[in-house]
């Protein structure tokens, strides 16, 4: 950096916090800390606002002495103030969870005894045995997952909105209870490892002639009654003007075909007699 611009910079620094009555110093390491630690690269590490507070409080109190500090201090309980009436605001709406709780009953009372039915329904032929090992292997680990997944919704939950969005925590339990319900195998290759990837692998593609019975004689009609009842819940509780009702939600995804029939059908086969319940 050339020292010219240093100087402007420490300046521009000095002048947004002329209340603290910074010195050169201080305006530099300052500068430094809104470059490389505030805005700095984390590796997709994503901190809540209320640890980037921290880690400035923390930071100006090694740099500042205690006038100043006492000074700062003013615009810390502002800025925390901030932060909690703004997750206030953005908590998840009532209807938001009135959306995801219909939507739970339909897929209990009507997707998965349909579907349950189906799959228990089909014989695997003279490997079932085997196969049926390896679907039970493939539904424990998702039970694992699903657990994990409980835990991690209620850490995340307060690391990033502590206890001022309890709506959207529902909606995030509310979720986590229609992935046992109707599960969803997408989400949970992404948390496995290999070796359960493997044995999916193996189960799609020795259980090839289910596969194709599986869309054409059935996944496809109940996938589009599922799209199209998920459709009139979302103009029923989330669409808030005449123009929104209109709307078809549509879900983009980039999985090709065969990942699609992959992923769906590896979904089918994890559904659970008792809904994964613990």
């Amino acid at each position: 950096m050339e020292k010219e611009e240093k100087a402007w910079l420490v300046q521009l620094v000095k002048e947004r916090n002329e209340d603290l009555t910074l010195t050169d110093e201080q305006a530099e390491q300052i500068h430094f800390y809104e470059e490389y630690i505030e805005n700095g690269d984390t590796d997709n590490f994503i901190s809540s606002p209320w640890e980037n507070l921290e880690v400035q409080k923390v930071f100006y109190k090694s740099i500042l002495n205690e006038d100043q500090f006492e000074i700062y201090l003013q615009s810390y309980q502002y800025y925390l103030k901030a932060i909690e009436e703004d997750a206030k605001r953005n908590d998840a709406k009532q209807e938001e969870i009135y959306f995801k709780q219909e939507l739970l009953e339909f897929y209990k009372q009507e997707v998965h005894p349909i579907f349950l039915a189906h799959r228990l329904g089909n014989k695997m032929g003279f490997r079932e045995v085997v196969l049926q090992k390896r679907i039970t292997l493939l539904k424990e680990d998702y039970k694992d997952f699903l657990q994990q997944k409980l835990r991690r919704t209620y850490a995340e939950h307060i690391r990033y909105h502590k206890s001022f969005q309890p709506n959207q925590l529902k909606v995030s339990l509310l979720d986590l209870e229609l992935i046992k319900v109707y599960p969803n195998y997408t989400l949970f290759e992404s948390k496995s490892d290999e070796y359960i990837q493997a044995i999916a692998d193996s189960l799609f593609k020795e259980m090839m002639g289910l596969v194709e019975l599986v869309f054409k004689e059935f996944y496809h009609d109940w996938q589009k009654i599922i799209d199209k009842k998920t459709q009139e819940l979302r103009e029923k509780y989330l669409s808030s003007t005449p123009e929104e009702r209109g709307w078809t939600f549509v879900i983009e995804t980039d999985e090709k075909e065969e990942e699609y029939i992959r992923n769906r059908f590896l979904s089918y086969l994890l559904i659970d007699e008792n809904q994964y319940q613990f």
